[in-house]
């Protein structure tokens, strides 16, 4: 069953809303969202969808010959049988490896090697997924990844599918000149500047933002980004509120008191037990 947020929200946003919101998604799988398959493999990703995820996170990089992979890590032996940065091998190297050799669910066994596990292109999991929506981050600080991922995006009729996110405010402002339709979330450097405006107070005074979503983990360092009370400014504000992984039953609750839109987990039937209040 899909478990679209259908929360009665305390802002309107008229018609500046983006259509990645008609429905908000819930549920968030995390690089595929389930615990029995290596991440950031198609089997994943179906499987996180199968499972209850509206949407999925991915974090997408170049490779060497310019093309769109999607992967999590920068380093392929962290997840692969490969080595190197991801942006040293070309796409046909990277394809080519074992997206299983190191998954393991015991730390001893390793029972998905040589089994057929291997990383995705960008467009090969926008078209693998078509009624599907992503959160998309962009892990290089690099404007020839903004343009050809804008390009992509484009071609394929996505902007109103995607919100993208990046660590780098200029990967975003990039984004948000070749895809202004399309939804964006705040850079690293922006969720700090609305954390410091919230605890000085100053965000009372300030106007509106550019980005469409606050996407946080609950803390940062010591500070605790989504509490109630900056959730709830966001919300007047016309921004949503989504949070990185969620881990428990407890957490899960403690967000959902505060009015958080959108939960994101490395555990899609884990968190779907959660809201429906089993442990």
């Amino acid at each position: 069953m899909n478990l679209s947020c259908t929360l009665k929200y305390n802002f309107i946003r008229g018609d500046s809303m983006k259509p990645y919101f008609d429905q908000v998604p819930a549920i968030y799988s995390l690089n595929g969202g389930v615990k029995d398959l290596p991440q950031n493999t198609l089997q994943a990703f179906r499987s996180g969808f199968d499972q209850g995820a509206d949407a999925a996170f991915v974090s997408v990089q170049l490779s060497s010959d310019g093309q769109i992979m999607v992967i999590s890590s920068d380093l392929l032996e962290k997840v692969s049988d490969g080595s190197g940065a991801v942006k040293s091998r070309t796409s046909a190297e990277i394809l080519s490896l074992d997206a299983g050799y190191h998954f393991t669910t015991d730390g001893s066994s390793y029972p998905f090697r040589g089994r057929g596990f291997t990383f995705m292109t960008l467009p090969d999991l926008l078209s693998s997924f078509p009624g599907q929506k992503f959160s998309i981050t962009l892990m290089q600080n690099d404007p020839v990844l903004v343009r050809k991922y804008a390009d992509v995006i484009k071609n394929m009729n996505a902007s109103d599918r995607v919100i993208t996110s990046s660590y780098f405010s200029s990967n975003t402002r990039l984004v948000r000149e070749l895809l202004p339709g399309s939804a964006t979330a705040f850079s690293m450097t922006g969720i700090i500047g609305i954390y410091g405006l919230f605890k000085s107070g100053l965000i009372y005074f300030t106007g509106g933002f550019r980005a469409d979503v606050l996407q946080t983990s609950e803390y940062i360092g010591a500070s605790y980004i989504a509490n109630r009370g900056l959730v709830r400014l966001m919300h007047k504000k016309g921004i949503y509120v989504q949070v990185w992984d969620v881990r428990d039953a407890v957490q899960y609750k403690r967000l959902a008191d505060a009015g958080v839109d959108s939960f994101m987990t490395e555990d899609v039937p884990g968190l779907k037990r959660f809201m429906a209040g089993e442990k």
